[in-house]
């Protein structure tokens, strides 16, 4: 048992209070929605770019990476690789288009624009859970060593770390989770950079001596080459790596937030670059101190730790090795890496639950007021459910929870990335075929997922092969299915059979409510039903209520190249307006 060192106390309890001071100081500011999603658009790139790179260094690369890399190797350094070029097409091809579009801080608004509500509460119900599963992993990594380290009961660290995050990202909004994501970055890579020096000083040989050993022991090593389906190799990891951070960059509330709380390009640029040019090195820091982990403990031997997970090896480390004051720097670090993650996710979940689901589909005629009291609502259900997944958590077997993790999130991603890219840069398509490949892909995923989890007959070369496929390679094949069947049921809705179970499908047609483009807090709607369609692009076809079902008005949109047509649902209803006289057919 390690006793409490006041210096270490006042390192942790300093950290904890200029993180509730800027939650405090940036509570003053939220009096709207606009305000708490997304800092009055003013928020500068330089932090939003440290608050995106800050936001990806959970507790999961805090605590995480060095155990892989302590009992394995690199291998799963390869899964960021694509992270800056990915930033890179993002600032100049992806972010511009969203901040144009746009016109709520959701970017699953967007969906809606190109094929209907069904995707877009498709989308958005996709990210919720997945941001919940975010949360309560990395809440229950966080409380680990920080149980250890005041050697407290587990539940009752979670319950206090987990209260602490929610009270902050409540109260200041986005500009509060920004600006304590800028403090949290740079305490980390700090904690980091003091763990590495602390191990190498002690290590025989230093620095040189850890590298040549590495390589002797293939300890840093990236992994087998070839092509596998079973098991984590180079191929299998970045096929998962492209999927993984497409899907982060171009579909996520809490990067596209960002994406919009800038004021202009520049800053977005500004933003964009400062992330990808440091997120590898500041991997590959966190998965060195796990090579160097290892180097120390094969120079001086502990049973204790020999009998450690890897997940523990670390926090055992700098509960025992470090001195006075540098092991509360670094427990600093653990508590910004999971911070820096929660406040992120808790807010950009709140947007999407207020924007999506309740003002979206349920009151959509409430003040501003209104739904500011909705957003911190939600954050504090997401809170309460955070904290008590986390404290199940606990009792879950897993070889490693970065492993359980990244399977996790490979799983239940889903195909919403293709469906993005689709509605960014294929006008060809339409809603249509998009349910179907939306139907089809959400199938693949259960099954697939039956498969990781051996829940398959054991039996025939078929479910033998789905049995032993890694989970790293879900994402990917159920983002490709969903491509191939986009691309089979467009064709399919372009022939005579296609468009007779088009029009059936258009008179079962529900009622809702068009006020997506409309900013949160004004009671302006209007009853309109969007329709399947097959229209080709340069047409926008919509059945208003008051008109009866056969007569169909059609708005055409000139003079615009296909590949940059948007057409908002509000734009639609101005143009039903000016095109009044356009006969039906």
């Amino acid at each position: 048992m390690v006793s409490w060192r006041i210096l270490d106390y006042f390192v942790v309890a300093g950290y904890l209070v200029l993180t509730a001071g800027l939650g405090a100081y940036f509570s003053k500011g939220n009096n709207t929605t606009e305000d708490f999603f997304l800092g009055s658009r003013g928020l500068p790139g330089w932090a939003v770019g440290f608050s995106l790179l800050s936001t990806t260094m959970s507790s999961v690369t805090f605590l995480a990476y060095p155990a892989t890399s302590y009992i394995l190797d690199w291998r799963l350094y390869t899964k960021d690789f694509f992270y800056p070029v990915i930033s890179v097409f993002t600032a100049l091809l992806v972010a511009p288009r969203f901040r144009k579009s746009l016109q709520s801080a959701s970017v699953y608004e967007f969906l809606e624009t190109r094929f209907g509500l069904e995707c877009r509460l498709f989308g958005a119900a996709t990210y919720v859970v997945s941001q919940l599963l975010k949360l309560c992993t990395t809440l229950y990594l966080m409380a680990v060593p920080i149980s250890m380290l005041l050697n407290a009961p587990l539940p009752l660290v979670i319950i206090f770390t987990g209260a602490f995050v929610t009270c902050y990202s409540m109260a200041g909004g986005i500009s509060a989770v920004v600006y304590t994501d800028v403090l949290q970055a740079v305490i980390l890579l700090m904690s980091g950079a003091v763990s590495v020096i602390a191990i190498l000083v002690r290590v025989p040989g230093h620095a040189g001596a850890v590298v040549r050993e590495g390589k002797q022991h293939h300890k840093l090593s990236l992994g087998a080459t070839e092509w596998s389906w079973e098991e984590r190799t180079v191929p299998t990891i970045l096929a998962y790596s492209a999927v993984h951070y497409l899907t982060k960059f171009v579909t996520f509330q809490d990067a596209v937030q960002r994406y919009l709380a800038v004021p202009n390009h520049k800053e977005l640029l500004k933003a964009m670059s400062l992330t990808g040019s440091l997120a590898l090195p500041t991997w590959a820091l966190f998965y060195f101190i796990g090579t160097c982990l290892w180097a120390f403990y094969r120079a001086f031997p502990s049973p204790s730790v020999a009998g450690l997970l890897p997940d523990a090896v670390f926090p055992n480390f700098i509960l025992h090795e470090l001195p006075p004051g540098v092991a509360g720097v670094v427990i600093s670090g653990v508590l910004a890496a999971a911070m820096s993650t929660m406040d992120s996710s808790l807010n950009a979940t709140s947007s999407v639950v207020v924007i999506d689901f309740i003002q979206r589909c349920a009151w959509c005629d409430k003040t501003d007021r209104f739904y500011l009291r909705c957003a911190r609502a939600v954050s504090l259900a997401a809170a309460t459910f955070m904290i008590s997944s986390a404290l199940i958590l606990e009792y879950v077997p897993m070889e490693s929870l970065n492993e359980w993790y990244n399977s996790m999130q490979s799983i239940l991603g889903g195909a919403v990335m293709s469906l993005f890219l689709i509605a960014l840069y294929a006008p060809w398509f339409t809603n249509g075929s998009m349910l179907v490949a939306i139907v089809v892909s959400l199938l693949v995923n259960i099954f697939l997922m039956a498969g990781c989890m051996e829940m398959l007959p054991p039996h025939g070369a078929f479910f033998g092969f789905f049995n032993v496929l890694n989970s790293y390679w879900v994402a990917p094949l159920v983002n490709l299915v969903f491509v191939l069947v986009a691309i089979l049921a467009q064709l399919f809705l372009m022939t005579k059979w296609g468009r007779d179970v088009l029009a059936w499908m258009n008179s079962q047609t529900l009622h809702v409510k068009d006020n997506k483009s409309i900013a949160l807090g004004t009671e302006q709607h209007t009853e309109q039903r969007r329709l399947l369609t097959a229209t080709p692009p340069g047409s926008f076809r919509l059945y208003s209520d008051d008109s009866d079902a056969q007569n169909e008005s059609s708005a055409s949109v000139n003079g615009q190249h296909p590949s940059i047509l948007h057409i908002e649902l509000s734009d639609a209803h101005n143009l039903l307006h000016q095109t009044s006289s356009v006969p039906s057919n």
